[in-house]
């Protein structure tokens, strides 16, 4: 099967920092809850050339339908982090 994105990809890890948010945020919501803002990349849009095809791989790979399914793009959210396809990015 050939891969539906360029090949000359690097796919890297990203991590995030955890950020306690201060008392005045905190005070918005249940006092006994830990409520946490993640810091750094939300978004990684990867360039495609065949959408429907990256559009099976993604779904499988991420456990989870498509929250953003047009045929400008496909878009995935996990745990947070957005996952897009661009068919056009190759352009």
């Amino acid at each position: 099967m050939a891969l539906p994105f360029d090949e000359s990809l690097t796919l890297c890890q990203v991590t995030s920092t955890t950020i306690p948010l201060g008392p005045s945020v905190a005070s918005r919501h249940n006092e006994n809850e830990d409520r946490f803002m993640t810091s750094g990349m939300r978004t990684v849009i990867y360039p495609v050339r065949d959408l429907a095809q990256a559009k099976k791989l993604y779904g499988k790979l991420l456990g989870v339908a498509p929250s953003m399914d047009e045929a400008y793009y496909v878009g995935f959210s996990v745990a947070g982090q957005d996952v897009g396809l661009d068919p056009h990015g190759h352009s």
